[in-house]
Protein backbone atom coordinates (compact mmCIF):
# COMPACT_ATOMS: atom_id res chain seq x y z
CA UNK A 1 0.00 0.00 0.00
CA UNK A 2 2.67 2.14 0.80
CA UNK A 3 4.67 1.42 -2.49
CA UNK A 4 1.68 2.15 -4.61
CA UNK A 5 1.04 5.68 -2.57
CA UNK A 6 4.43 6.47 -3.29
CA UNK A 7 4.28 5.45 -7.19
CA UNK A 8 0.88 7.49 -7.03
CA UNK A 9 2.49 10.56 -5.89
CA UNK A 10 5.17 10.67 -7.86
CA UNK A 11 7.59 10.87 -4.69
CA UNK A 12 11.23 9.78 -5.83
CA UNK A 13 12.21 6.76 -3.94
CA UNK A 14 15.59 4.77 -4.98
CA UNK A 15 16.05 0.95 -4.67
CA UNK A 16 17.58 -0.97 -0.99
CA UNK A 17 21.28 0.08 -2.51
CA UNK A 18 22.54 -2.92 -0.10
CA UNK A 19 21.87 -6.24 -1.27
CA UNK A 20 21.91 -9.00 0.92
CA UNK A 21 25.51 -9.95 1.43
CA UNK A 22 26.97 -9.34 4.49
CA UNK A 23 30.11 -8.82 6.32
CA UNK A 24 30.26 -9.26 10.50
CA UNK A 25 32.58 -8.79 13.25
CA UNK A 26 32.72 -10.46 16.59
CA UNK A 27 33.20 -8.14 19.40
CA UNK A 28 34.24 -10.47 21.99
CA UNK A 29 36.55 -12.54 19.80
CA UNK A 30 37.71 -9.22 18.46
CA UNK A 31 38.17 -10.14 14.96
CA UNK A 32 36.28 -10.37 11.65
CA UNK A 33 33.62 -12.82 10.90
CA UNK A 34 34.95 -15.53 7.47
CA UNK A 35 32.02 -15.38 4.83
CA UNK A 36 31.57 -18.69 5.66
CA UNK A 37 30.91 -17.66 9.01
CA UNK A 38 27.90 -15.53 7.72
CA UNK A 39 26.28 -18.21 5.72
CA UNK A 40 23.53 -18.74 8.00
CA UNK A 41 22.79 -14.70 8.85
CA UNK A 42 19.19 -14.92 7.89
CA UNK A 43 15.76 -15.46 8.99
CA UNK A 44 16.27 -18.40 7.74
CA UNK A 45 18.03 -19.78 10.96
CA UNK A 46 14.74 -19.99 12.62
CA UNK A 47 12.80 -22.77 10.34
CA UNK A 48 14.65 -25.32 12.84
CA UNK A 49 13.39 -23.67 16.25
CA UNK A 50 10.00 -22.87 14.47
CA UNK A 51 9.56 -26.06 14.04
CA UNK A 52 10.60 -27.95 16.67
CA UNK A 53 7.96 -25.12 18.44
CA UNK A 54 4.98 -25.70 16.25
CA UNK A 55 4.88 -29.83 17.34
CA UNK A 56 5.70 -28.50 21.16
CA UNK A 57 2.45 -26.37 20.62
CA UNK A 58 0.57 -28.99 18.68
CA UNK A 59 0.99 -31.66 21.29
CA UNK A 60 -0.48 -29.53 24.03
CA UNK A 61 2.45 -27.51 25.13
CA UNK A 62 1.64 -24.01 26.09
CA UNK A 63 3.20 -20.66 24.90
CA UNK A 64 6.43 -19.40 26.47
CA UNK A 65 8.95 -16.49 25.63
CA UNK A 66 11.24 -16.26 22.09
CA UNK A 67 14.07 -16.34 24.10
CA UNK A 68 13.65 -19.66 26.43
CA UNK A 69 12.30 -21.43 23.21
CA UNK A 70 15.61 -20.76 21.75
CA UNK A 71 17.65 -21.40 24.28
CA UNK A 72 15.94 -25.02 24.96
CA UNK A 73 16.70 -25.18 20.99
CA UNK A 74 20.14 -24.16 21.46
CA UNK A 75 20.83 -26.50 24.09
CA UNK A 76 19.74 -29.61 21.96
CA UNK A 77 22.79 -28.06 19.46
CA UNK A 78 26.44 -29.27 19.18
CA UNK A 79 27.59 -26.10 17.71
CA UNK A 80 31.06 -24.61 19.53
CA UNK A 81 30.41 -21.81 21.85
CA UNK A 82 30.82 -18.89 19.97
CA UNK A 83 29.00 -19.88 16.60
CA UNK A 84 26.37 -20.97 19.44
CA UNK A 85 26.54 -17.19 21.42
CA UNK A 86 26.41 -15.71 17.63
CA UNK A 87 23.70 -17.41 16.82
CA UNK A 88 21.69 -16.81 19.86
CA UNK A 89 22.67 -12.66 19.61
CA UNK A 90 21.80 -13.10 15.90
CA UNK A 91 18.15 -14.38 16.52
CA UNK A 92 18.11 -12.20 19.70
CA UNK A 93 18.53 -9.10 17.08
CA UNK A 94 15.58 -10.56 14.58
CA UNK A 95 12.95 -10.90 17.48
CA UNK A 96 13.70 -7.50 19.45
CA UNK A 97 13.83 -5.12 16.34
CA UNK A 98 10.85 -6.80 14.42
CA UNK A 99 8.65 -6.82 17.97
CA UNK A 100 10.44 -3.76 20.06
CA UNK A 101 10.61 -5.38 23.14
CA UNK A 102 13.03 -7.71 25.36
CA UNK A 103 13.91 -11.18 23.66
CA UNK A 104 12.34 -12.41 26.68
CA UNK A 105 9.22 -10.89 27.06
CA UNK A 106 7.89 -11.67 23.25
CA UNK A 107 5.49 -14.35 22.85
CA UNK A 108 7.05 -17.28 20.90
CA UNK A 109 3.70 -18.22 19.55
CA UNK A 110 3.41 -14.67 17.92
CA UNK A 111 6.87 -14.63 17.07
CA UNK A 112 7.60 -17.95 15.43
CA UNK A 113 4.47 -18.89 13.94
CA UNK A 114 1.96 -16.13 13.53
CA UNK A 115 3.43 -14.31 10.98
CA UNK A 116 5.60 -11.83 12.82
CA UNK A 117 8.81 -12.01 10.61
CA UNK A 118 8.42 -10.63 7.42
CA UNK A 119 11.15 -12.64 6.10
CA UNK A 120 14.21 -11.40 4.41
CA UNK A 121 13.07 -8.36 1.88
CA UNK A 122 14.82 -4.90 0.43
CA UNK A 123 13.63 -1.66 1.69
CA UNK A 124 12.96 0.82 -1.01
CA UNK A 125 13.73 4.76 0.36
CA UNK A 126 12.24 7.65 -0.47
CA UNK A 127 15.05 9.80 -1.33
CA UNK A 128 13.68 12.61 1.19
CA UNK A 129 12.50 10.63 4.04
CA UNK A 130 9.12 10.37 5.46
CA UNK A 131 8.53 14.04 5.24
CA UNK A 132 8.03 13.31 1.26
CA UNK A 133 5.71 10.44 1.77
CA UNK A 134 3.39 12.45 4.42
CA UNK A 135 3.71 15.93 2.22
CA UNK A 136 1.36 14.99 -0.20
CA UNK A 137 -0.90 13.31 2.04
CA UNK A 138 -1.52 16.25 4.39
CA UNK A 139 -2.27 18.83 1.26
CA UNK A 140 -5.02 20.89 1.61
CA UNK A 141 -5.73 20.07 5.83
CA UNK A 142 -4.70 21.98 8.46
CA UNK A 143 -1.85 20.38 10.70
CA UNK A 144 -0.94 21.67 14.10
CA UNK A 145 2.20 20.70 15.35
CA UNK A 146 3.17 21.68 19.04
CA UNK A 147 -0.18 21.24 20.37
CA UNK A 148 -0.43 18.07 22.80
CA UNK A 149 -3.70 16.51 23.32
CA UNK A 150 -4.35 16.47 27.10
CA UNK A 151 -8.40 15.26 26.85
CA UNK A 152 -10.92 13.66 25.35
CA UNK A 153 -14.82 14.07 26.12
CA UNK A 154 -17.33 12.12 24.55
CA UNK A 155 -20.96 12.61 24.82
CA UNK A 156 -23.96 11.22 23.53
CA UNK A 157 -23.84 13.48 20.90
CA UNK A 158 -20.31 14.26 19.53
CA UNK A 159 -16.73 14.98 21.21
CA UNK A 160 -14.82 17.13 22.88
CA UNK A 161 -10.42 17.05 22.18
CA UNK A 162 -8.82 19.56 24.51
CA UNK A 163 -5.01 20.56 24.99
CA UNK A 164 -3.65 23.76 26.70
CA UNK A 165 -5.79 26.24 26.23
CA UNK A 166 -8.06 24.82 23.35
CA UNK A 167 -10.28 22.89 22.41
CA UNK A 168 -12.00 21.18 18.93
CA UNK A 169 -15.39 19.74 18.92
CA UNK A 170 -16.99 16.94 16.66
CA UNK A 171 -19.01 14.09 15.78
CA UNK A 172 -16.05 11.77 16.09
CA UNK A 173 -12.12 11.65 16.84
CA UNK A 174 -9.34 9.13 15.17
CA UNK A 175 -7.09 8.72 18.15
CA UNK A 176 -3.52 7.73 16.11
CA UNK A 177 -0.99 8.21 19.15
CA UNK A 178 1.66 5.40 19.45
CA UNK A 179 0.14 2.56 21.61
CA UNK A 180 3.07 3.77 24.71
CA UNK A 181 1.20 6.93 24.89
CA UNK A 182 -2.26 5.29 25.55
CA UNK A 183 0.07 2.91 28.25
CA UNK A 184 1.01 5.80 30.04
CA UNK A 185 -2.33 7.47 30.67
CA UNK A 186 -1.11 10.90 28.54
CA UNK A 187 -4.56 11.33 27.82
CA UNK A 188 -7.50 11.31 29.94
CA UNK A 189 -10.35 10.00 28.12
CA UNK A 190 -13.77 11.06 29.69
CA UNK A 191 -15.59 8.83 30.36
CA UNK A 192 -12.54 6.43 30.88
CA UNK A 193 -12.25 3.94 28.21
CA UNK A 194 -14.13 0.64 29.12
CA UNK A 195 -12.02 -1.65 31.90
CA UNK A 196 -11.68 -4.42 29.38
CA UNK A 197 -10.25 -2.23 26.77
CA UNK A 198 -7.81 -0.93 29.18
CA UNK A 199 -6.75 -4.47 30.01
CA UNK A 200 -6.00 -4.99 26.67
CA UNK A 201 -3.76 -1.72 26.28
CA UNK A 202 -2.17 -2.69 29.58
CA UNK A 203 -1.12 -6.42 28.69
CA UNK A 204 -0.28 -5.85 25.22
CA UNK A 205 3.76 -4.92 24.57
CA UNK A 206 5.39 -1.96 24.09
CA UNK A 207 8.91 -1.48 23.97
CA UNK A 208 11.76 0.07 21.40
CA UNK A 209 14.34 0.03 18.88
CA UNK A 210 16.73 2.44 18.19
CA UNK A 211 18.81 3.57 15.46
CA UNK A 212 22.38 5.59 15.55
CA UNK A 213 23.27 7.35 11.86
CA UNK A 214 26.72 8.07 10.88
CA UNK A 215 27.03 11.26 7.88
CA UNK A 216 30.52 10.94 6.29
CA UNK A 217 32.58 13.24 3.59
CA UNK A 218 33.20 10.36 1.77
CA UNK A 219 31.94 6.68 1.58
CA UNK A 220 35.02 5.34 2.97
CA UNK A 221 33.38 1.62 2.67
CA UNK A 222 32.10 1.69 -0.52
CA UNK A 223 34.57 -0.37 -3.29
CA UNK A 224 36.40 -1.79 -0.16
CA UNK A 225 36.94 -4.84 1.47
CA UNK A 226 34.79 -5.50 3.66
CA UNK A 227 32.12 -3.06 1.41
CA UNK A 228 29.45 -2.24 4.13
CA UNK A 229 25.99 -3.82 2.33
CA UNK A 230 24.44 -5.53 5.63
CA UNK A 231 26.66 -6.18 8.06
CA UNK A 232 25.97 -7.52 11.60
CA UNK A 233 28.20 -7.05 14.71
CA UNK A 234 28.16 -9.50 17.99
CA UNK A 235 28.88 -7.56 21.19
CA UNK A 236 31.09 -8.85 23.16
CA UNK A 237 28.31 -8.81 25.98
CA UNK A 238 26.49 -12.15 25.21
CA UNK A 239 23.11 -11.03 26.93
CA UNK A 240 22.97 -8.33 23.97
CA UNK A 241 21.39 -8.59 20.58
CA UNK A 242 23.33 -8.41 17.36
CA UNK A 243 23.96 -4.97 15.89
CA UNK A 244 22.85 -4.37 11.93
CA UNK A 245 24.40 -2.01 9.69
CA UNK A 246 23.31 -0.68 6.45
CA UNK A 247 24.60 1.77 4.42
CA UNK A 248 21.88 4.36 3.15
CA UNK A 249 22.56 4.65 -0.18
CA UNK A 250 22.80 7.69 -1.75
CA UNK A 251 24.31 10.09 0.64
CA UNK A 252 28.00 8.71 2.35
CA UNK A 253 25.80 7.54 5.26
CA UNK A 254 25.44 4.68 7.19
CA UNK A 255 22.95 3.12 9.86
CA UNK A 256 23.16 1.05 13.33
CA UNK A 257 19.82 -0.26 14.20
CA UNK A 258 19.78 -1.03 17.87
CA UNK A 259 18.03 -3.89 19.40
CA UNK A 260 16.45 -3.01 22.89
CA UNK A 261 19.01 -5.52 24.70
CA UNK A 262 21.62 -3.67 23.42
CA UNK A 263 19.66 -0.05 23.73
CA UNK A 264 21.54 0.57 27.33
CA UNK A 265 24.66 0.01 26.42
CA UNK A 266 24.80 2.91 22.99
CA UNK A 267 22.75 5.74 24.71
CA UNK A 268 25.42 6.33 27.27
CA UNK A 269 27.66 7.21 24.74
CA UNK A 270 25.89 6.70 20.77
CA UNK A 271 29.04 7.98 18.82
CA UNK A 272 30.97 6.27 20.86
CA UNK A 273 29.13 3.03 20.67
CA UNK A 274 28.78 3.29 17.07
CA UNK A 275 32.24 4.11 15.90
CA UNK A 276 33.68 1.10 18.43
CA UNK A 277 31.47 -1.44 15.94
CA UNK A 278 32.62 -0.05 12.87
CA UNK A 279 36.73 -0.41 14.00
CA UNK A 280 35.49 -3.51 14.73
CA UNK A 281 34.91 -4.48 10.53
CA UNK A 282 37.51 -1.50 9.39
CA UNK A 283 39.94 -1.39 12.48
CA UNK A 284 41.28 1.46 14.55
CA UNK A 285 41.33 4.38 13.73
CA UNK A 286 38.58 4.08 10.85
CA UNK A 287 40.09 5.58 7.53
CA UNK A 288 37.43 8.40 8.75
CA UNK A 289 35.82 9.85 11.07
CA UNK A 290 31.92 10.85 11.30
CA UNK A 291 31.30 14.17 9.70
CA UNK A 292 27.98 14.18 11.86
CA UNK A 293 25.86 11.81 13.58
CA UNK A 294 22.61 11.92 15.59
CA UNK A 295 20.27 8.66 17.07
CA UNK A 296 16.95 8.51 18.05
CA UNK A 297 15.56 7.72 21.60
CA UNK A 298 11.97 6.89 21.15
CA UNK A 299 11.92 5.16 24.63
CA UNK A 300 12.49 8.48 26.31
CA UNK A 301 10.35 10.18 24.25
CA UNK A 302 7.12 11.53 25.61
CA UNK A 303 5.04 11.60 22.68
CA UNK A 304 6.01 8.17 21.68
CA UNK A 305 6.81 6.14 24.89
CA UNK A 306 8.87 3.39 22.75
CA UNK A 307 8.92 2.43 19.20
CA UNK A 308 6.32 0.09 18.18
CA UNK A 309 3.94 -3.07 19.87
CA UNK A 310 4.86 -6.67 20.41
CA UNK A 311 2.46 -9.53 21.59
CA UNK A 312 3.65 -11.10 25.72
CA UNK A 313 3.86 -14.59 26.42
CA UNK A 314 0.44 -15.96 26.73
CA UNK A 315 -1.46 -13.41 25.22
CA UNK A 316 -3.19 -13.15 21.59
CA UNK A 317 -2.28 -11.44 18.38
CA UNK A 318 -6.32 -10.62 18.56
CA UNK A 319 -5.71 -8.43 20.78
CA UNK A 320 -3.70 -5.93 17.80
CA UNK A 321 -7.50 -5.87 16.23
CA UNK A 322 -9.25 -5.26 19.42
CA UNK A 323 -6.90 -1.74 19.79
CA UNK A 324 -8.56 -0.84 16.62
CA UNK A 325 -12.03 -1.38 17.57
CA UNK A 326 -14.11 2.21 18.39
CA UNK A 327 -14.88 3.33 21.60
CA UNK A 328 -18.54 4.93 21.11
CA UNK A 329 -17.65 7.90 18.91
CA UNK A 330 -13.92 7.46 19.35
CA UNK A 331 -12.10 5.60 16.68
CA UNK A 332 -8.01 4.17 17.09
CA UNK A 333 -5.30 3.79 14.54
CA UNK A 334 -1.47 3.18 14.41
CA UNK A 335 0.38 0.21 13.77
CA UNK A 336 -0.58 -1.17 17.06
CA UNK A 337 -4.17 -1.87 15.50
CA UNK A 338 -2.88 -3.68 12.46
CA UNK A 339 -2.97 -7.55 12.37
CA UNK A 340 -1.68 -7.94 9.49
CA UNK A 341 1.56 -5.39 9.34
CA UNK A 342 1.74 -4.38 12.91
CA UNK A 343 5.13 -2.32 13.54
CA UNK A 344 5.20 -1.31 9.52
CA UNK A 345 4.51 2.02 8.35
CA UNK A 346 2.56 1.06 6.00
CA UNK A 347 0.17 -0.83 8.73
CA UNK A 348 -0.33 2.24 9.87
CA UNK A 349 -1.37 4.12 6.95
CA UNK A 350 -3.85 1.38 6.27
CA UNK A 351 -5.28 1.56 9.81
CA UNK A 352 -6.17 5.38 9.16
CA UNK A 353 -7.81 4.75 6.16
CA UNK A 354 -9.48 1.59 7.46
CA UNK A 355 -11.18 4.54 10.38
CA UNK A 356 -11.58 6.37 7.54
CA UNK A 357 -13.72 4.13 5.36
CA UNK A 358 -15.36 3.74 8.91
CA UNK A 359 -16.51 7.11 9.69
CA UNK A 360 -17.87 7.70 5.68
CA UNK A 361 -19.62 4.14 6.15
CA UNK A 362 -21.05 5.68 9.67
CA UNK A 363 -21.70 9.20 7.47
CA UNK A 364 -23.92 7.12 4.88
CA UNK A 365 -25.65 5.02 7.14
CA UNK A 366 -26.62 8.26 9.41
CA UNK A 367 -27.61 10.35 6.06
CA UNK A 368 -29.89 6.94 5.09
CA UNK A 369 -31.32 7.21 8.08
CA UNK A 370 -32.28 11.22 8.09
CA UNK A 371 -33.68 10.63 4.63
CA UNK A 372 -35.82 7.76 5.57
CA UNK A 373 -37.52 9.98 8.78
CA UNK A 374 -37.94 12.64 6.30
CA UNK A 375 -39.94 10.52 3.53
CA UNK A 376 -42.37 9.72 6.20
CA UNK A 377 -42.99 12.63 7.63
CA UNK A 378 -43.62 13.46 4.01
Amino acid sequence: MLAQWVDAAGIPWIVDPTGTRFTGADLGEGRRLRPEELEGVSYASFEPVAARFEAELAAGGADRSTAEVVDDFLATTDLPEGERARLRQLMAAAVEQDGAGPFDEISARWALTEGMFVGDVVDHVPVDGYRSVLAPLAAGSEVRLGQPVRRITMTAHGVTVEGDDWTESGTHVVVTVPLGVLKAGSIEFEPPLPPERQAVIDRTGFGTMEKVFLAFDEPFWRGKDPGLQHGIIYPADRAEAATWTWDCGLAPMMMLLVAQSAVGSMQADPLGWALEQLEALYGEPLPAMPSDWTATDWANDGFAQGAYAHIRPGEDSADFATLGEPVGRICFAGEHTSVERQGYADGAMESGLREAKRLLQRRSVELAAGEGRRTLAR
